[in-house]
Formats: C-alpha cells, structure tokens, sequence
C-alpha cells in the first residue's frame, strides 16, 4: 500500500523514514525526507 516506503516527522526535532531499498525508493527518498521535514516544522509550532 505505501509502495515500499513511508516516514514519520510528527514528533518535533525527529524524522524517521523506512524504506525497502530499490532503485525506484531510492530516487525518491530525498523527496519523502523533505516533506517528512516539513510536518516536523510545522508541527513544533502546534500547542
């Protein structure tokens, strides 16, 4: 269902990704990191 990957960055000061290691995750990982980074950004400021 998530296509060999997925990330969490809802927790602030941490991002974690899991990925099955393949050509095609591997392109896209600085993607998914990316937008991992923003939830963490925009979730620090959430009270």
């Amino acid at each position: 269902m998530n296509e060999g990957y997925c990330g969490d960055g809802g927790i602030p000061g941490f991002v974690m990704g899991w990925l099955v290691p393949n050509e095609n995750n591997l392109k896209k990982l600085p993607a998914a990191l990316a937008h991992e980074t923003n939830h963490n950004v925009r979730y620090q400021f959430i009270k």
